[in-house]
């Protein structure tokens, strides 16, 4: 018996020793994040160091959190004793205030017999409010919603080129000084003296006053052209008056289409002049420019009203989205409406002049294709409607007289009907009279002995009408 329990005794030496102790160790040194400074609403990763200080391998993960918030747990390490440590980590998103970073082993395997070295907790962290992300804090960023690291500032009112509208503070944004071809840094880009907004010629230092253009001499008046009207030849044979006040087929179909625009549309139509009827309608501008003339419904000549002058450029802007640089020229207008016809000079000299008249393209023209489109098609309807009308009004005549005819025939059927009764029915009383003759005679002769006078009976036949 005491040789079983010393020999169990010896056994159970050896176990105990070789097991060991299990110690992880985190410090909070150890514990950087994957980028600084740290910028407010950044995503950023957390590291920790793992330390196996123990006499066994340990496997156990790390739990991280901002303050007494858990941000997330990290992945399983197996840390080996005297080994190099375990890198562990979590990924966080920067606050906008300050804070502190907590992390602790947890879940250890064997179990951790020192404790005290499992948690540890870092300085306090205070974020800078970056928005535009250029490195440089709001509070210290001249353009807070722009990136803009070199902090330039030509003009000096704490507002930074990049957000600055107006860099050289002249009172000219720089959108327009690009149009202009000036240079938004500086407030006088030819350097005649002059700042770029009062500069008629900013990018010309030799010229800062704007010049008047020379007036345009006024155009020789235009005489109105009337085309000869052909008299028509006297006929041998007279026509008589009432010949002159028949109205010809064209000018009855003219009269029908021109009432049926008038209701239609509710506008009195066009008036169609005739080629012996037109007078030269020649308009001159407002100010004597330009003329311009109608040669249909929706095209018009312009010409310039006097001679074009040397080195000066003429630009036409039809307000229909056309243009044109000739002297004279003819433009259709595509639709109807009113226009409003520009003619801008340019001078040598950099001047220019401007003429403007309106121009009105007429709806309601036969000329119009449309319109012509739509007249022609409602006297169409209108004729059909006229033949519906009337083949309506003869099936109407023709069923009345098929009634008459009907109620005719069947009188005359009636009334011979009843003419062939009667003549059977005096048949009839004829051989009942002549009966009654024979038998009265009969009795005549049989009542002559006895001298008694007989009574004879007629018989009344009434015939109905």
């Amino acid at each position: 018996m005491f040789k079983k329990v010393l020999i169990s005794f010896l056994l159970f030496i050896p176990l105990t020793a070789s097991a060991g102790v299990a110690d992880l160790e985190i410090k909070a040194t150890d514990i950087l994040f994957s980028k600084t400074p740290l910028v407010a609403g950044d995503q950023v990763r957390i590291y920790a160091k793992i330390y196996n200080v123990g006499e066994v391998d340990v496997s156990g993960y790390t739990t991280f959190f901002q303050g007494s918030v858990p941000l997330g747990d990290s992945q399983v390490v197996s840390s080996v004793v005297g080994g190099s440590p375990d890198e562990v980590y979590v990924d966080f998103v920067v606050p906008a205030g300050e804070f502190n970073i907590r992390a602790e082993i947890r879940g250890t395997d064997p179990v951790d017999h020192n404790v005290a070295n499992d948690v540890a907790i870092t300085q306090v962290w205070k974020p800078i409010l970056d928005d535009d992300r250029d490195g440089i804090e709001n509070s210290h960023d001249n353009c807070p919603q722009t990136s803009n690291a070199n902090q330039l500032d030509t003009d000096g009112d704490t507002l930074g080129n990049a957000c600055d509208d107006d860099d050289d503070n002249d009172g000219m944004t720089d959108g327009v000084e690009q149009e202009l071809g000036t240079n938004p840094l500086v407030k006088d880009s030819d350097g005649d003296g002059v700042l770029d907004p009062n500069d008629a010629y900013p990018t010309d230092p030799k010229r800062s006053v704007l010049e008047q253009p020379k007036p345009v001499p006024p155009p020789l008046p235009v005489e109105p052209v009337v085309k000869s009207v052909p008299q028509p030849e006297e006929q041998s044979n007279p026509v008589s008056e009432k010949t002159l006040n028949q109205s010809t087929p064209s000018s009855t179909i003219s009269s029908i289409l021109t009432k049926v625009v008038e209701q239609v549309t509710g506008q009195e139509p066009a008036v169609e002049v005739n080629d012996e009827q037109i007078v030269s309608s020649v308009v001159t501008s407002a100010n004597a420019v330009f003329t311009y003339e109608k040669i249909s419904w929706n095209t018009f000549f312009f010409r310039l009203a006097g001679p074009a002058r040397e080195g000066h450029v003429y630009n036409w802007d039809f307000g229909d989205g056309t243009t044109s640089s000739k002297t004279e020229v003819e433009h259709v207008f595509a639709k109807s409406g009113t226009y409003e016809v520009t003619l801008t000079i340019h001078t040598p000299s950099g001047g220019q002049a401007t003429e403007k008249a309106e121009i009105v393209v007429p709806l309601f023209t036969l000329d119009n294709q449309f319109v012509l489109f739509v007249v022609i098609v409602l006297s169409v309807l209108l004729f059909i409607a006229f033949l519906s009308l009337v083949l309506i009004a003869k099936r109407l005549h023709a069923q009345s007289r098929n009634k008459q005819d009907y109620k005719h025939s069947e009188h005359h059927r009636f009334v011979n009907e009843q003419d062939g009764l009667d003549d059977k029915q005096d048949e009839e009383d004829n051989e009942d009279s002549e009966e009654d003759d024979e038998n009265n005679e009969d009795e005549d002769d049989d009542e002559e002995e006895i001298f008694v006078k007989p009574v004879h009976k007629k018989r009344i036949i009434v015939r109905e009408e």
